[in-house]
């Protein structure tokens, strides 16, 4: 079985908690990269937009190249019904995919993640089109705004290890979750949290939804169900379409400035420092 990982950017591979943690993959599973070579701050809608139509193209490639299905590295599910309607493999969002988790461990559930205050749009479009908003009883941002900019110098300057004082700014965020407005379950905002869910679910009382795991397994299951999605209504146009989503993206991957040199605000997704 072959799932692609459609991944905004490019040069995923430095941040190892963008990978599918080895412990959920089983034997018979490949699980591989496909980047959009494309990365803008996801602020406003035009930028939500052209990262949808990235990703897009990304999973009609994946289904070009044999992908059994896809799943989308991003919480904020950027055109997931339109990416679903042009091709026939099963397509994932990850952000849907841990929503759906949380609701079934807990009657209320908190979002905590690294991003600023200006993100909070993103988790509430998902909230909405899953349709568990009012399940949600708060988003906890981590990040204030401008730190995403230059992360190590606004938060960490002489800090030894970056990583773990954003570890522990995202526990008080999730204990106020707790303790102040009721979670019963926590849900990481980013799938770029991954890398930090076991050390985070260990520190507290309630469970831990990791999206990027939710959003894989929730891929591997609808590929080993055998079930496909319903076939286009008008399979030319939908090929037509198709075809002008790949160019789109590869014309776009061409260009300059527009790759993900660092992304600041996923400390965490690097590897723990030596001790």
């Amino acid at each position: 079985m072959r799932i692609a990982n459609l991944l905004t950017g490019s040069g995923n591979d430095r941040y190892p908690g963008m990978q599918v943690p080895q412990a959920v993959l089983p034997a018979d599973v490949e699980v591989e990269p496909i980047e959009t070579g494309v990365y803008v701050e996801p602020r406003g809608a035009a930028a939500c937009t052209l990262l949808g139509a990235t990703l897009a193209a990304a999973a009609v490639r994946a289904e070009r190249d044999g992908f059994d299905g896809a799943f989308m590295n991003t919480t904020s599910d950027y055109g997931l019904e339109e990416i679903r309607s042009l091709v026939g493999i099963p397509v994932v969002g990850c952000g849907e995919a841990a929503m759906k988790v949380a609701t079934s461990l807990g009657e209320r559930f908190a979002i905590v993640q690294v991003w600023p205050e200006w993100a909070r749009q993103l988790d509430e479009s998902v909230l909405a089109a899953v349709g568990v908003a009012d399940r949600c009883c708060a988003i906890r941002n981590v990040a204030a705004t401008g730190e995403e900019d230059d992360i190590h110098v606004a938060m960490f300057e002489g800090a030894a290890d970056p990583r773990k004082q954003m570890l522990n700014r995202i526990l008080a965020a999730a204990n106020a979750a707790i303790e102040e407005d009721g979670a019963e379950v926590i849900m990481l905002g980013c799938t770029c949290m991954s890398s930090i869910a076991s050390e985070l679910s260990a520190m507290v009382d309630v469970p831990v939804v990791d999206p990027l795991v939710a959003g894989y397994l929730a891929a591997e299951q609808l590929v080993r169900s055998g079930l496909r999605p319903v076939p286009a209504t008008d399979p030319e146009l939908t090929a037509r379409l198709a075809s002008m989503f790949e160019a789109i993206g590869a014309g776009l991957d061409e260009g300059e400035g527009n790759q993900l040199e660092s992304c600041e605000v996923c400390v965490v997704a690097q590897p723990a420092a030596p001790v």
